[in-house]
């Protein structure tokens, strides 16, 4: 009787300790993913700002141009 009476005592304990280890589980799953989908964004990020450096250089250039086709009309006013 005296047995009965211990697991019916410690059954709640051992099911939060059950409980809680799968929690933590599926945290740890949820901590992995999070890191992957981090690599992920870092490898997005690199690409983006490379394909913006080279549209960058492609708009100074453009202005660099303009600049001085305005500045040749100028000088040819004067």
């Amino acid at each position: 009787m005296e047995a009965v009476q211990s697991i019916y005592y410690l059954m709640p304990i051992a099911m939060a300790v059950v409980g809680l280890v799968a929690w933590l589980v599926r945290l740890d799953a949820k901590v992995r993913g999070l890191e992957v989908d981090h690599e992920q964004l870092d490898v997005k990020h690199e690409t983006i700002s490379m394909r913006l450096v080279t549209e960058l250089s492609s708009v100074r250039e453009s202005l660099a141009r303009i600049e001085g086709k305005i500045e040749a009309h100028w000088n040819r006013n004067d």
